[in-house]
């Protein structure tokens, strides 16, 4: 089974800054810059798990293509260090590596076996982005502690129960917001007290009021592509 949930590109024509959504996903984004009609060195990195949006720099003449994995993923460093040099992208014009199937599936191959998920992981996240109340409830499910939960995620993850379960209901409740005119239906819907703490738990991931998520475009198209609350692993 493939640890990867997108492969995406893009190109910058100019510096400035882009906002990205949380999404619960780290990516392998490998980017390539061209100056002088030369194409530099790649630049290889795995984006961190964002705590809210962020304004991400872009940098003119710069092309990335990013491979997200799958929520809860751990990835062997060092085995992907030695695995880097085997790929000579810095050859390759910046724009048809992203089209260039056979590169794309070497570099899943790759992906896929530097990186892991234990199987119990994979259970606790996929419970924590359900329909369940709180946290609480899910540990019961699983048949464990809230407490050993705790100290399982922290400890795989590098995130808390609380993280995963906020995240998946703030992302799952903006993008229903899209689809219905209530707030406080929506509010209620994904189990916040009142209309009120699901603003307050929008300004805490998203930076944004739920009225000003619904009026920028490109970031309601982000609760579109793939990400922690609406996929299954």
């Amino acid at each position: 089974m493939s640890h990867i949930t997108d492969v995406w590109s893009a190109h910058s024509h100019s510096n400035g800054s882009i906002l990205i959504l949380p999404d619960g996903c780290r990516d392998l984004i490998i980017k390539t810059h061209q100056a002088d009609h030369q194409t530099k060195p790649s630049l290889w990195f795995v984006s961190p798990l964002f705590e809210h949006t962020q304004a991400v720099q872009t940098q003119a003449n710069t092309h990335s293509l990013g491979f997200r994995l799958k929520p809860g993923m751990q990835i062997e460093q060092e085995k992907l260090v030695r695995y880097m040099p085997l790929f000579k992208l810095d050859s390759h014009d910046e724009k048809a590596i992203s089209h260039d199937k056979k590169i794309i599936s070497q570099l899943e191959d790759m992906l896929n076996e530097v990186t892991s998920i234990k199987p119990c992981v994979e259970e606790a996240l996929t419970s924590l982005a359900s329909d369940l109340t709180n946290v609480t409830q899910t540990a019961k499910q699983l048949g464990m502690s809230t407490r050993s939960l705790q100290r399982m995620l922290i400890k795989e993850t590098d995130k808390s129960p609380s993280y995963w379960f906020q995240l998946a209901r703030a992302r799952k409740a903006a993008k229903h917001l899209s689809q219905t005119s209530t707030m406080a239906d929506t509010a209620d819907l994904y189990g916040y007290s009142d209309q009120s703490h699901m603003c307050r738990e929008f300004q805490r991931w998203f930076k944004l009021s739920p009225t000003q998520l619904l009026n920028n475009p490109m970031l309601m198209a982000q609760l579109d592509s793939t990400g922690y609350g609406f996929d299954p692993f």
